[in-house]
């Protein structure tokens, strides 16, 4: 069976403690997450909002991530 999921590869980020996660665009959000031969294990899912512009959605999600890796480790 092939699914097939409308995507588009955004780029990736390093985090504060240097891991790297991939981010990809699906149906109006950003997922991310790292990545294995199997594919991405998501860890991030983030709603885009229409009235911004990618680059601004994409400030927004990095501090969503920073601020819930730094919930996550403490």
């Amino acid at each position: 069976m092939n699914i097939k999921t409308e995507s588009q590869y955004i780029g990736f980020m390093e985090m504060i403690d240097g891991s790297i996660i991939n981010i990809e665009q699906r149906k109006g959000k950003f997922v991310a997450g790292g990545m294995t031969n199997a594919g991405m294990i998501e860890e991030y899912e983030f709603e885009l909002d229409a009235d911004f512009s990618l680059d601004e959605n994409l400030q927004a999600f990095n501090e969503y991530v920073t601020e819930e890796n730094s919930k996550n480790n403490q």
